[in-house]
């Protein structure tokens, strides 16, 4: 029993380390979406964003219907909320 309470201590620590790497990493992520969809110009959008890109065809969405790309997938998160890395 004994020589049971140190591994228990050291798998409870390594999974807190996991987490917080794994939560780090995502936070990360979110940042480097952020800046690459709303910050950062793209040359193949004509020096804009691709967040004022797609502002700018929505403003078109009228005279061409179904010219964007429509998100026919569920909500992305709720399909990976269950998945480990």
């Amino acid at each position: 029993m004994t020589a049971i309470l140190p591994r228990l201590a050291h798998d409870r620590r390594a999974l807190a380390h996991t987490l917080w790497r794994l939560d780090a990493a995502r936070r990360k992520l979110a940042l480097w979406r952020y800046d690459y969809n709303a910050v950062r110009p793209h040359s193949s959008l004509g020096n804009q964003t691709p967040l004022e890109a797609r502002r700018t065809l929505e403003q078109f969405e009228a005279s061409a219907p179904g010219a964007l790309a429509q998100n026919d997938r569920p909500n992305y998160q709720s399909q990976t909320r269950g998945l480990l890395l």
